[in-house]
């Protein structure tokens, strides 16, 4: 079994070597979790609806407990069974995290999702 701690730091080391200062895609993703601002305006919309105070971009990205509620904000408003028709799967997680809303249907996101399966494999 998967624990969140483990999904959590493979999807850090894939998305920036584990370097929470990380700018990436031509200066668009930001912190551990390469998060860009389209991600964290979705996150914040969730958190809003459910009362939780909101981050900012970049600067909240770079904090790695941060960019992990970001993460989290983020799946429950796009992971959700309602959404997938049954309930999500940590690939699920990974591809939407990877490929924004409907990234578990794109197979764009199947290379990803094969990495980050290698990378919670190996102990």
């Amino acid at each position: 079994m998967i624990t969140w701690k483990a999904f959590i730091l493979a999807l850090i080391m894939q998305e920036s070597g584990g370097n929470d200062r990380a700018i990436g895609d031509n200066g668009a993703s930001h912190g551990p979790l390469q998060i860009q601002e389209a991600c964290l305006i979705d996150a914040n919309q969730w958190r809003k609806a459910n009362g939780l105070s909101q981050f900012k971009f970049p600067d909240d990205c770079y904090d790695r407990n941060k960019s992990e509620a970001i993460l989290i904000a983020y799946l429950h408003r796009y992971a959700t069974e309602e959404r997938l028709g049954r309930v999500p799967t940590i690939e699920d997680y990974a591809r939407i995290w990877n490929g924004g809303p409907n990234g578990y249907k794109k197979q764009a996101t199947v290379k990803y999702w094969s990495k980050l399966e290698k990378r919670l494999r190996v102990k």
